[in-house]
This record gives structure tokens, C-alpha cells and sequence, in this order.
């Protein structure tokens, strides 16, 4: 499955929300950004490497982790999360895929 994540897969999603579970908690995760990873043109990867951010309503911060993320047309998804801001305004998470 890690295989079949891919920029193109994703990039038509930004705009869209995704669902996680951290903890007891149910959280709307609205995936922001979809680029590519520049400077990393290694001709034996499988994929163009590429990164993934996430916003979320203020709240507790999640630690960094394998969250299972649940989209309306992608399914189940596991992606390893990691906060990288938060505050009133809410919490970014990103996610990296090489």
C-alpha cells in the first residue's frame, strides 16, 4: 500500500478533509498541500519524493506517529504524522514520503 501513495494520487485531494483517530478523539485533518520534494533526483526510486501538510482545528497535539486516516474516495490510509506548528488558529502536521 506505502507503494501506491504517490504526489499524483494525492495532489487532487488538497482541499479535502481526512479523518483520524488520535487517542479517544475523532479529528477532521484538511490536507493542505501535496508538492514535491526538490533536490532528490535519484534515478533508483520507486517514486518522485514528496511531502504532504495537514491542518486541524485547535486542540490537543497529537505526537508524532502512524495514524490510520480515513478519506471519502482513498479509503484507509496509514501515514506517519509529525506536528510541526501549533496554536489558537490549530495544528500542522506533515507528512513525508520518500
Amino acid at each position: 500500500m506505502l507503494n501506491d501513495m504517490s504526489l499524483a494520487g494525492f495532489a487532487p485531494l488538497v482541499g479535502q478533509v481526512f479523518r483520524a483517530r488520535f487517542g479517544d478523539a475523532l479529528i477532521d485533518l484538511t490536507l493542505v498541500e501535496a508538492s514535491a520534494l526538490v533536490g532528490d533526483d535519484d534515478p533508483r526510486r520507486q517514486r518522485t519524493p514528496f511531502r504532504l501538510m495537514f491542518d486541524t482545528p485547535s486542540g490537543p497535539i497529537a505526537a508524532q506517529a502512524t495514524y490510520q486516516l480515513r478519506h471519502e474516495t482513498m479509503g484507509e490510509v496509514a501515514i506517519f504524522l509529525v506536528p510541526i506548528s501549533g496554536g489558537v488558529a490549530g495544528i500542522q502536521y506533515e507528512a513525508v514520503f520518500t
